[in-house]
């Protein structure tokens, strides 16, 4: 967004100064910037950050919950990780979920670990539609999450996970 708000602006300079002058020497910067503005979007959208691909297995996990797709989630979770593990596999055998939501989503990455890691917080929506045991009532359902996560080759993957009430039983 940066790049564009400032090309934008030089852009409008450019444009404004060569209205006034209607000189065609005013168009080849033009065409610079509005190039250099193109070069940018695609870097940034080339370029994954770190804290982009922590997100991202957020993002997959959710849709991954939404879909009830148990194997898809555990994708998502590294392999050591098996308190998140058996969370993950008792809550979709257990519940059909039919939304999710993030909000409040902090991620610190740290670079310096081995491999390097990331936290992160936030506030988890799940809506059940139903409960294959009958004890929990459709509805909404929110929970505070802190997720470790480990980079494993080039994909960030859950570690552990704390969270916080309601806790809707399980492992």
């Amino acid at each position: 967004m940066p790049v564009l708000f400032c090309g934008l602006v030089v852009e409008a300079i450019l444009a404004t100064v060569f209205f006034n002058n209607r000189r065609v020497v005013f168009l080849l910067p033009m065409i610079g910037v509005a190039l250099l503005m193109l070069l940018g979007v695609v870097i940034e959208r080339i370029v994954v950050t770190p804290r982009e691909a922590v997100e991202a297995t957020i993002d997959n996990l959710a849709d991954a919950l939404e879909a009830n797709d148990v194997q898809r989630a555990l994708g998502c979770i590294s392999p050591t990780a098996t308190h998140t593990r058996s969370r993950a596999e008792w809550g979709l055998d257990r519940f059909r979920v039919s939304k999710t939501r993030i909000a409040n989503l902090k991620i610190t990455i740290n670079e310096l670990t081995s491999p390097p890691t990331a936290t992160a917080a936030f506030q988890g929506f799940i809506t059940i539609a139903s409960d294959r045991k009958g004890d929990i009532p459709p509805g909404t359902y929110g929970v505070a999450f802190t997720a470790e996560f480990e980079k494993q080759g080039d994909r960030w993957l859950i570690a552990e996970h704390t969270e916080d009430t309601p806790n809707i039983g399980g492992p």
